[in-house]
C-alpha cells in the first residue's frame, strides 16, 4: 500500500487498516480465500520495526447453486455473505445450514443443502451449493390425548400449530 513505506514512522492501527483494505480490495475481486499476514520484528532497541507482509491471494472463487432453485434474493445473499469473512469449512457449513434452516422453515422438512469445492484449474474455485427441497409438507391435522386440564383450543394457542400451516 502507499501507507507503508520503507524509512516511515511505525504506525500499528494505520498497518492493520492497511492490511484489512487490501483484504477487502481482493475479496471484492472474489479471492475469498485470500490472507495477509503482517509479521513485525522489532530490534533490541526497540527504535525500529522490520515487516514482513505475508500474502496469499489464492484462486478467484465463484458461488453456484445446483438442484432446485432457490429465490434470486436469496442466492444473491448468500454470496454476499460468503465475501464477508475469510472462507472456510466453518463459514461454508454455516451456510449450508442456514439453507436447510430457511427451507424447513417453509415447510421442506427434508431439505438439504450440500456444499462441494470444484477446483477450476490452478486459479479459479467453484463453492457449488446442491439444493434438494423435498415435498413441502403442510399440517393436515392436530389431535390431542391423555388427560386434558385445560380446554382443547387453550392448549393449540400454546402449541402454535394449526391444520394448513407449514410443518416446521
Amino acid at each position: 500500500s502507499s501507507d507503508l513505506v520503507s524509512g516511515a514512522r511505525f504506525d500499528r492501527p494505520a498497518l492493520e487498516a492497511a492490511v484489512a483494505r487490501y483484504v477487502e480490495d481482493l475479496r471484492t475481486k472474489s479471492f475469498l480465500e485470500a490472507t495477509v499476514d503482517p509479521d513485525i520484528v522489532f530490534s533490541p532497541s526497540r527504535e525500529q520495526a522490520d515487516i514482513t507482509i505475508r500474502m496469499v491471494r489464492g484462486p478467484q472463487v465463484s458461488v453456484a447453486f445446483r438442484g432446485d432453485a432457490l429465490p434470486d434474493k436469496r442466492r444473491a445473499e448468500l454470496t454476499s455473505q460468503l465475501q464477508d469473512r475469510p472462507l472456510d469449512q466453518d463459514v461454508l457449513e454455516n451456510e449450508e445450514q442456514s439453507i436447510i434452516e430457511d427451507l424447513r422453515s417453509r415447510g421442506y422438512r427434508d431439505a438439504s443443502a450440500q456444499f462441494t469445492r470444484e477446483a477450476r484449474g490452478e486459479s479459479q474455485l467453484q463453492i457449488v451449493f446442491t439444493v434438494v427441497r423435498g415435498p413441502q409438507c403442510r399440517v393436515a391435522g392436530v389431535e390431542l390425548s391423555g388427560p386434558q386440564q385445560l380446554p382443547r383450543s387453550e392448549i393449540q394457542t400454546v402449541l402454535h400449530v394449526a391444520p394448513g400451516q407449514w410443518y416446521v
